[in-house]
């Protein structure tokens, strides 16, 4: 890259980047949300357009020999299979559905090569093969489209936050993946927020900020110049990070005692309730008989490794899979399939995800953007009452977002959309609030506030919360139980002496 300046929408961010990557060289690209770290890697890789500069692939195959896996490429295969696939979720029928193997035999016929659809065995994947994509949970499918780039033998690899949504072992197997990929003559550029992940392998690092380059260099030469705390703009060396700027003393304003430790809720009745349930896919059995209650005023962590079960379980509560209907799944004190409308059901949930961070594609004012939760819409497809857009100012300013209210959504950091769709979930005062791997994708500093906002309203509002993660390590204080699912059977279903928080050492 010489004198390169990447073009975002109508944004011109990198100015005058120059950056040499050379054969035997594995880089690691550092940097909190918004510094410019994916447009970087996209432009190396061919997808995001400049408007200044050069980028040259001193290879036969020009930008064709880099292989790229981002959370979008998820997002692209995902909504291609889900308009397709509900009436066969219902029926059972997988008949010319995409699976893993038609994915990877796919990917090497483009190649020109074997269309077996074998993937790496470093992996481990043949107990996949057979299974559709929109069947696999988010590790799952991370795991493949990493597996595919692999196959497709690139000279230089490109992944943008590979360990989120991957369990601690599947972590683990990857990073020693690639380690082992620098002996190979594959050179690796790596994005992360979690430096602790770092492959040893890892020679040189760059570094963002405010979209500009602030070191590039020899990973010694670099540590030794720059402190990664305050790239960070995390004060001292010991780690420790400031408060969240921004967030209110309190929430929301029906809490009398804004220090109160849990807000006082009355009986605890079922919120959510699972009997026996199963589900299917064919031959593959993804839960198995996952009995559960919770409860008002109880807060659950739902873990387990990648596969367990966790994300299935949360579409039988969202209302994405129709098997909830063969099942008997209590919602809000009625059963699934009596009569109730998607609306009833999702007018008491809140949910955020960084799966739903990266289809909503809409960048509209925030103001309307956190609106568009009264009706679960990517959009606002129609005027909110005056009550409703009341309602949204408020969580807006109880979010401390008052002066975002008016900014394009899109043009908002990583982090500051993802406080943005808690404020979403949450305008509609829900009685369940869902958190699927909330922290993915979020650097130290915002890691750390929303898990703050996440506690706050676990322990200001009225909203109970299923929490999941895969980072145990990452946990908001206010949790009561946890639920530990494994190979899609309950392993651990408890509530917690003292403090969930304490549990686990702590890893911002």
């Amino acid at each position: 890259m010489e004198g390169v300046t990447v073009r975002l929408l109508d944004q011109h961010i990198l100015p005058q980047t120059s950056w040499r990557v050379h054969e035997g060289e594995q880089w690691a690209v550092l940097g909190p949300n918004g510094s410019g770290k994916s447009s970087l890697v996209r432009s190396l890789a061919g997808l995001a357009p400049t408007s200044s500069g050069v980028i040259r692939w001193h290879l036969a195959e020009g930008s064709a020999a880099v292989g790229y896996v981002a959370f979008e490429l998820e997002e692209e295969l995902l909504s291609r299979e889900q308009a397709r696939d509900e009436a066969r979720s219902f029926a059972h029928d997988f008949d010319g559905v995409l699976t893993v193997r038609g994915l990877l035999s796919a990917s090497a016929a483009g190649a020109g090569r074997s269309a077996d659809g074998k993937p790496p065995a470093a992996f481990d994947l043949e107990p996949l093969l057979d299974r559709p994509l929109r069947a696999l949970s988010a590790g799952e499918l991370r795991r493949v489209l990493i597996a595919r780039a692999l196959a497709n033998r690139p000279r230089l690899l490109v992944l943008d936050e590979p360990f989120d949504g991957l369990d601690g072992e599947s972590r683990l197997q990857l990073r020693e993946l690639l380690s082992a990929l620098a002996s190979t003559g594959t050179s690796l550029i790596l994005v992360t927020h979690h430096r602790e992940e770092l492959p040893p392998a890892v020679t040189h690092l760059l570094l963002l900020h405010s979209c500009r380059v602030v070191a590039q260099g020899p990973r010694a030469e670099v540590l030794a110049s720059h402190r990664l705390e305050e790239l960070y703009d995390l004060g001292a060396a010991g780690g420790a990070t400031p408060a969240p700027q921004g967030l209110p003393a309190s929430l929301p304003a029906q809490v009398a005692d804004a220090g109160a430790p849990l807000v006082p809720l009355g009986p605890p009745v079922p919120l959510v309730e699972l009997r026996r349930a199963t589900v299917r896919y064919g031959e593959t059995t993804v839960l198995d008989r996952v009995s559960w209650i919770l409860r008002r005023g109880e807060h659950w962590a739902l873990l387990g490794p990648n596969g367990s079960g966790k994300s299935t379980l949360l579409e039988l509560i969202h209302g994405d899979n129709l098997q909830a209907y063969a099942n008997e799944v209590w919602l809000f004190g009625r059963r699934r399939g009596s009569g109730e409308s998607l609306w009833e059901i999702r007018e008491k949930l809140g949910f955020v995800s960084a799966r739903l961070q990266a289809t909503y594609r809409r960048s509209l004012p925030v103001r309307e953007v956190v609106a568009s939760g009264f009706f679960d819409s990517i959009g606002l497809y129609r005027p909110p009452s005056a009550a409703q857009l009341a309602a949204a100012e408020r969580w807006i300013g109880r979010l401390g977002l008052n002066e975002l209210a008016s900014r394009p959504f899109l043009r908002l950091s990583y982090g500051q959309r993802r406080l943005v769709l808690v404020a979403r979930a949450m305008v509609k005062e829900p009685e369940l609030l869902i958190l699927d791997e909330p922290c993915d994708g979020l650097d130290p500093a915002n890691r750390r506030m929303v898990l703050e906002l996440i506690d706050r309203i676990g322990r200001q509002t009225a909203a109970s919360l299923l929490y999941v993660s895969h980072r145990e390590g990452e946990l908001p204080r206010c949790l009561t139980h946890r639920l530990r699912l494994q190979a899609g059977r309950v392993v651990e279903c408890a509530g917690v002496a003292g403090n969930l928080y304490n549990s686990f050492p702590r890893r911002l």
